[in-house]
């Protein structure tokens, strides 16, 4: 069985990296503490509703996932949250916890898919990891800057504590018009395959049958 989950290494441009970081260098970032008690989660967290860089590096997020083909083949998004930033300090952490179904709108979002987006250096802090229990398999993800990973909200997953330096990421969640990760991953292999076919001439037939598939399962699950 696949595991629930996708990594786009590269996803964000350097340049773009750099200019999202300077823009977050003057983001008010307000401290959130959520759980059973205060010690659960804290994390800084910049709304791009309340804070007019962040609000702009959210556009520069969200602009260059709707470009990136990679992104497209892996998420079909139908709708994404607007992009926020979280960043952990020293001794900052996010508790274990899977994510709500849905996220409050109108109309609301159905959380299809958990994305995060690596700014930071990963030398440049201890702890931070991302973990994902996957059915008793632990899986820890950092990520070099620009690096996306999808994954399903409803795994359990959670922040270590930052033992030194600062992580620093941006975090949404998807609603796709293909619902099932396993669909989305199948979608996303063949998708892969024809982009290594292409060639610029007429495809052959052995490519024109498997775009004919690929088509038809898109037909299907949507």
């Amino acid at each position: 069985m696949t595991a629930p989950l996708l990594i786009l290494p590269g996803a964000m441009a350097p340049a773009l990296l750099t200019e999202i970081r300077t823009l977050l260098a003057h983001a008010a970032f307000g401290e959130a503490v959520a759980g059973r008690d205060s010690t659960d989660t804290i994390v800084r967290i910049a709304w791009p509703e309340e804070s007019e860089p962040a609000k702009r590096a959210a556009e520069i997020v969200a602009g260059a996932l709707e470009q990136s083909e990679r992104f497209r083949a892996a998420a079909f998004p139908a709708a994404m949250m607007t992009p926020r930033f979280h960043r952990y300090d020293v001794g900052m952490r996010y508790a274990e916890h899977t994510d709500p179904a849905l996220l409050d709108g109108s109309p609301p979002l159905r959380r299809d898919i958990a994305m995060t987006v690596a700014l930071s250096e990963p030398s440049s802090y201890e702890g931070g990891d991302l973990v994902l229990d996957l059915g008793g398999a632990t899986f820890r993800w950092k990520g070099e800057p620009g690096d996306c990973i999808l994954y399903s909200p409803d795994l359990s997953h959670r922040v270590d504590p930052v033992a030194r330096g600062t992580r620093l990421v941006a975090v949404s969640w998807i609603q796709s018009t293909v619902r099932g990760f396993e669909r989305r991953h199948v979608l996303s292999e063949i998708a892969g395959v024809l982009k290594e076919l292409e060639t610029g001439a007429a495809p052959e037939p052995h490519v024109e049958a498997l775009q004919c598939a690929y088509f038809n399962l898109i037909r299907r699950w949507i």
